[in-house]
């Protein structure tokens, strides 16, 4: 699985059911192909939010948990650093 064409979502629930690790390893390659791929002024920001969503996915103790903690930190950066710059 590789970042081009649209993203097929059920093609990704597949992989992930039947098998979970390699489900992983596809998400972190395109995760870091999306990256790398991005201009080199925003690649280091990307690198950073990558790394924390992966640590709280890590301190999670369930999929549900790394969830909640994933989407209460995409709030709080959408807050703290995109809200203010809309803001007139």
């Amino acid at each position: 699985m590789t970042g081009t064409g649209p993203f097929d979502c059920e093609r990704w629930a597949e992989l992930a059911r039947r098998d979970p690790a390699g489900f992983e390893q596809a998400r972190a390659r395109l995760l870091r192909e999306c990256i790398q791929a991005a201009s080199p002024e925003h690649r280091r920001r990307l690198e950073g939010l990558q790394f924390r969503l992966d640590m709280e996915r890590r301190r999670a103790r369930t999929p549900l948990a790394a969830c909640l903690r994933l989407s209460a930190l995409m709030l709080d950066i959408v807050h703290e650093e995109f809200l203010p710059r809309l803001r007139l």
